[in-house]
């Protein structure tokens, strides 16, 4: 799968994901992320990749719920 196949994937994924399922995913991301640091650059960049995808959903949920 392409870095772009990821995303589109992933942004697909997190518009059905509800706010603790968002909650919950980017938390993952982020322990993933940090556990490949050092060891994997290659799955420490996909998982923060995933875990800006899934937190920029949550970001636009927070916005449109202040405006």
């Amino acid at each position: 799968m392409t870095v772009q196949a990821d995303f589109i994937k992933w942004e697909q994924e997190a518009k059905q994901c509800d706010i603790a399922a968002l909650h919950h995913i980017i938390n993952d991301c982020r322990e993933a992320r940090d556990a490949m640091r050092g060891w994997n650059p290659d799955k420490e960049a996909y998982y923060a990749d995933q875990y800006w995808t899934f937190s920029d959903e949550l970001r636009r949920r927070t916005l449109a719920v202040c405006d």
